[in-house]
């Protein structure tokens, strides 16, 4: 009988060392704060075709054409995919030119995180 005591004894002990574990684990307290990082972006959007995109006056990018064309048929197909530019958030002026023609000319405030959709007549 004793042997079975010091059994029972010792499986109490060593549930109390789990379940004491488990609650000291889960009161630790984790501080700080979970932030992203700081970046926006830009989607172009409409006749992108051999458009130059300035940003702050500097030649960020060229587009390529937002459609692909059947070499059998002719027949243009718009592409699915949207490509983002990341850009720093803050002021920035974005130019887009083709061809030697200014077709937009934004002076545009990008907050942290922000997709900014350009339309390219």
């Amino acid at each position: 009988m004793k042997k079975g005591n010091r059994l029972w004894k010792t499986l109490l002990f060593v549930c109390a060392i789990i379940v004491a574990a488990g609650c000291l684990k889960g009161c630790g307290y984790i501080e700080g704060v979970v932030q992203k990082s700081e970046k926006s972006y830009l989607w172009f959007t409409g006749n992108t075709e051999n458009a130059a995109v300035y940003v702050d006056n500097r030649e960020f990018v060229r587009l390529t054409a937002s459609y692909t064309i059947d070499e059998r048929t002719g027949e243009k197909t718009r592409k699915e995919e949207q490509t983002h530019y990341q850009i720093e958030p803050g002021k920035h002026e974005i130019r887009v030119e083709r061809d030697g023609k200014v077709l937009v000319n934004r002076l545009l405030i990008l907050g942290n995180q922000m997709t900014k959709e350009i339309a390219i007549p």
